[in-house]
């Protein structure tokens, strides 16, 4: 079930209205800017993941978040950033953010279809954690967390690899892109 594959500086959208710099076209926009966060996966997607109750984060003033935490200390956290384009994220544009946030190593991806940056935050991660800035629509970024929190729990910060932890915010992503789909379709 990986979703990853690398993209390189690809320009314009298939409808023909030009895409954010670095990033493919969007199979579509993503309708999520209004929708909780908490509300992003559904139940059988909260089960899969053996998250316990979904859990607001307020910490990030003006942009909505949640927090879902399994049961063996895995964490994902689900932020929608609304007025921010995901290639804020991008090194080189001109309203790049990764510095000021202490992100890392960017790497340009793809989760089904839709353009995405993940990184790692250079000053709290161990091994496997990844943050994943997906391109949702207009100046709209889902951001997904991933954490292996039972690497702090032990002290031990080499826990999994980067793919193992960016896999699992791919995976993810992709559950809220489903998720968005099938609230459009109802």
């Amino acid at each position: 079930m990986l979703l990853l594959s690398s993209c390189g500086d690809l320009q314009g959208r298939g409808d023909g209205a030009p895409s954010e710099r670095g990033f493919p076209p969007r199979p579509s926009d993503l309708a999520i800017a209004n929708v909780d966060p908490c509300e992003s996966l559904d139940d059988k997607q909260i089960a899969e993941l053996d998250v316990t109750a979904p859990r607001p984060n307020a910490s990030t003033p003006g942009a909505p978040a949640c927090d879902f935490l399994a049961a063996d200390l895995r964490f994902w956290g689900i932020r929608v950033t609304s007025g921010v384009p995901a290639n804020a994220y991008l090194p080189g544009d001109p309203g790049y953010q990764g510095d000021q946030l202490g992100y890392v190593g960017p790497r340009m991806t793809t989760v089904d279809g839709f353009g995405a940056v993940e990184f790692v935050n250079g000053v709290t991660a161990s091994s496997s954690d990844c943050v994943l800035a997906v391109d949702a629509a207009p100046n709209v970024t889902l951001l997904i967390d991933y954490l292996d929190t039972s690497s702090r729990a032990t002290l031990d910060r080499s826990v999994g690899s980067r793919a193992e932890g960016c896999a699992q915010a791919s995976r993810v992503a992709a559950m809220v892109i489903e998720t968005a789909r099938a609230r459009v379709g109802a």
